[in-house]
């Protein structure tokens, strides 16, 4: 086989692997698992607002053609995770999508009945309840400065 031929045929299946993952979950499914995932982390609803608010009202994005927004979708279904032992859960993406690429922030891994929500830490590869994200979250100061300064503005 000619080099050519393995870079075409490597390229396909790496297509065929990206975009059979996120097809493979319907828009029912889609919508169920991201419901539960913010009832059990209501913070990301605080900080996909915040994030969308900073980024709209900032021109120097738009005026050079980058639009920003925040994305969550469910990346993988049941069956077709990569970490052992949490084959039967849904891989849920949460980033930044650009014109030109994307950037992934956090991946929350939700069991098939939507009970067990775990949070993957893509940079040490492990599995970790969320509780331990909470903690770890960079936004959670933020919020709570944010909560701070309207109750400060209330009381006024």
């Amino acid at each position: 086989m000619h080099r050519r031929s393995v870079i075409i045929l490597l390229i396909q299946s790496i297509l065929a692997f990206c975009t059979s993952a996120t097809a493979q979950v319907s828009e029912d499914v889609q919508e169920k698992v991201l419901n539960a995932l913010h009832k059990k982390v209501p913070e990301l609803s605080g900080v996909m607002m915040r994030f969308e608010e900073h980024f709209q009202a900032d021109t120097s994005y738009t005026n050079r053609g980058d639009t920003l927004r925040y994305i969550e979708y469910v990346e993988h279904g049941p069956g077709d995770g990569w970490i052992r032992g949490f084959k039967n859960y849904y891989y849920v993406y949460i980033g930044e999508d650009h014109v030109d690429h994307a950037s992934r922030w956090y991946t929350f891994l939700i069991s098939k009945d939507l009970k067990k929500f775990r949070y993957y830490d893509t940079q040490y590869d492990k599995i970790h309840a969320l509780n331990y994200w909470k903690k770890l979250w960079p936004a959670t100061k933020f919020l709570y400065l944010h909560k701070q300064t309207q109750r400060t503005q209330i009381a006024k």
